[in-house]
């Protein structure tokens, strides 16, 4: 379970990753085409034209690149056996403390019982 939630977790981080550099690379193409409509100077122009270029280089490769942010380095291993807790240790040593501490209440009251009685009996 804890496997398929990791694969899930890097998989949206990637895709939210991967579409907000998107969304910034076409608001950048929108900014640029508007520069060129607003611009007449020839050189100007090639400018933004190659500038354009490039974002459209980058989008490709955002695009087509689905482990944008996160890679999986090695493959998930789950344990073959358990390591920790031992629970059955656990139960075993918190019933006998539990036991030996009851049997020690049990007696600490009888004899403090008992020895109240005898003081007030003299």
């Amino acid at each position: 379970m804890a496997q398929q939630w990791l694969e899930n977790y890097i998989l949206a981080i990637n895709l939210y990753l991967q579409q907000r550099k998107l969304k910034r690379i076409d608001k950048n193409i929108g900014y640029l085409d508007e520069q060129i409509a607003t611009t007449s100077v020839a050189e100007m122009r090639e400018i933004f034209f190659t500038l354009i270029q490039e974002q459209v280089k980058s989008k490709m490769l955002v695009e087509a690149s689905p482990d944008y942010a996160f890679t999986v380095v090695g493959e998930v291993m789950l344990p073959e056996e358990k390591s920790q807790p031992k629970r059955a240790l656990i139960v075993v040593l918190g019933g006998l403390l539990g036991a030996m501490l009851s049997i020690c209440l049990v007696f600490l009251k009888y004899y403090w019982f008992n020895s109240n009685s005898n003081i007030n009996n003299l």
